[in-house]
C-alpha cells in the first residue's frame, strides 16, 4: 500500500514559527486559463442540454514527479460554479476530467494540435504548460463531440510548481528569460544536496524534511532518484518541513503538499509564509487558525487525506512537496534592489496542534527559487 499524508493534534507554544501573509495580487495564470476552460465547459454542456457536473482526476505526464491535480481539481471547481453550473460527484450528467505536460509553445506545435495558421504565428516558443480536458456524458460513458479549449499557462508563479521543477535564480519578468530558466530545469534540477538539506543553485533558499521521533523533529537524508531530489517517509510519519531564508531580505514561501497549499484548511486567505531575513521556520501541519494547525502525519487508507477532505479524487500519482520562494515586503522602500517593479500583484490529518501565528500584509514579489522533493516513488 502506498503512504499517503493525513492531518494529527499537539499543542506546542511559539513565536518563532510566526507570520503568513495576506498579499497584494499576485498573478495566478493557473486559474486565469481554468476560468476560460469553466466558461468554455459550461457553454458546450448547455449545448448538450445541461446537467450537473463531476470533477476527476487531472494528472501529470509520465514524464513529470508528483503533480498538482488536486490543485486544478480545487480551482475548477469553484470556477465551474462561478459559471453557473452545478458541481456534483455523486449526482451528475457529465464528468471532467484531463491531464497536462510540459509544452513548447511554436508554431509547428501549435499546429498540429490544431490551431490556425494565425494562432500558430502567434506562438513565442516558450516553454509553458498545456493542459487539455474530455468532457463525458455520464449516461453513455462516451467523450462530447466537442471538446473543451486546450489551455496553455505560463509564468514563474504556476509552471515549476506544475512539473515539479526545481529553479533557482534572480527574479525575472522576461518571458524569453522565464522560458530559458524552465528549459535547464526541465533538464537538470537547479539545486544543489548536501546529505539533509536541499537548497537552489544561488544558496539564498533551503528546505529540510523532518521526522517526528520521540517527540523531536529530526532532519532525513535528501536523495537523488532519477535526477530528482527524494526523501523516504512511511506510514504513520509525522513530519514537518523546514523552510530556510538565508538571504539578507524576508521571504514568501508558498508551501504546497500533494498540489494543496498548506493554508487549504484554514480560516485565513493567506497562501504564504513569512521568514525574516536569515531565518527559518518548521511548518509542522495544515494551518488552521492563530493559534492551531494540524500535523502533517503519513497514512496507507485514501480516505483519511487531506485530498479527501477536500472531497478531491485519489490519485497513484501524489508524492510532491513544492516550496516557492520570493521576497517580500512591507512598504515599497524595502524592495530589493534587485526586484523588479511590482504593478500590483497523499498528505492527510494528525492531531491538531496549538501554534501561535501572525498574519502580517506584505507585497510578494517574482519567485525566485522552487524546491520541490518527493517523498513517493
Amino acid at each position: 500500500m502506498r503512504p499517503l499524508i493525513a492531518l494529527s493534534l499537539t499543542w506546542i507554544t511559539t513565536i518563532a514559527l510566526g507570520q503568513f501573509a495576506t498579499a497584494a495580487p499576485v498573478s495566478d495564470a493557473l486559474r486565469t486559463e481554468l476560468t476560460h476552460l469553466a466558461t468554455d465547459i459550461a457553454k458546450i454542456i448547455e449545448k448538450n442540454g445541461g446537467g450537473a457536473v463531476a470533477v476527476g482526476e487531472f494528472t501529470a505526464s509520465v514524464e513529470v514527479s508528483g503533480h498538482v491535480g488536486p490543485r486544478v481539481q480545487t480551482i475548477l471547481t469553484e470556477e465551474l460554479e462561478n459559471a453557473g453550473l452545478s458541481v456534483s460527484n455523486s449526482r451528475h450528467r457529465f464528468e471532467v476530467s484531463g491531464r497536462y505536460q510540459p509544452f513548447q509553445d511554436t508554431p509547428d506545435n501549435r499546429r498540429r494540435a490544431g490551431a490556425s495558421d494565425e494562432q500558430a504565428q502567434s506562438a513565442q516558443g516558450l516553454n509553458a504548460v498545456k493542459l487539455v480536458a474530455f468532457l463525458i456524458d455520464a449516461n453513455t460513458g462516451e467523450p462530447l463531440a466537442e471538446r473543451p479549449t486546450g489551455r496553455l499557462i505560463f509564468g514563474s508563479e504556476t509552471v515549476p510548481a506544475m512539473l515539479g521543477l526545481n529553479t533557482s535564480g534572480p527574479p525575472l519578468r522576461d518571458p524569453k528569460e522565464l522560458s530559458d530558466n524552465f528549459g535547464k530545469a526541465l533538464d537538470t534540477p537547479q539545486v544543489e544536496i548536501r546529505e539533509l538539506t536541499i537548497s537552489g543553485k544561488t544558496g539564498r533558499y533551503a528546505v529540510q524534511l523532518l521526522v517526528k521521533t520521540q517527540g523531536t523533529y529530526q532532519p532525513q537524508k535528501v536523495t537523488l532518484e532519477d535526477g530528482k531530489p527524494f526523501v523516504e517517509l512511511k506510514p504513520n510519519d509525522l513530519y514537518a518541513v523546514r523552510l530556510i531564508n538565508n538571504s539578507p531580505d524576508e521571504a514568501a514561501v508558498e508551501l504546497q503538499i500533494d498540489g494543496l497549499n498548506s493554508f487549504a484548511f484554514s480560516d485565513s486567505e493567506s497562501r504564504y509564509w513569512v521568514l525574516k531575513p536569515n531565518s527559518q521556520v518548521d511548518v509542522i501541519g495544515w494551518h488552521r487558525t492563530t493559534t492551531q494547525t494540524t500535523e502533517f502525519k503519513v497514512v496507507d487508507n485514501f480516505p483519511e487525506t487531506a485530498l479527501a477532505k477536500m472531497k478531491l479524487k485519489p490519485s497513484a500519482t501524489v508524492g510532491l512537496i513544492t516550496a516557492t520562494f520570493s521576497a517580500c515586503w512591507a512598504d515599497d522602500a524595502d524592495r530589493p534592489n534587485d526586484e523588479p517593479e511590482v504593478k500590483g500583484r497523499g498528505t492527510g490529518f494528525g492531531d491538531d496542534v496549538e501554534l501561535k501565528t501572525e498574519r502580517v500584509s506584505r507585497t510578494i514579489g517574482q519567485p525566485r527559487d522552487t524546491i520541490s522533493l518527493r517523498y513517493e516513488r
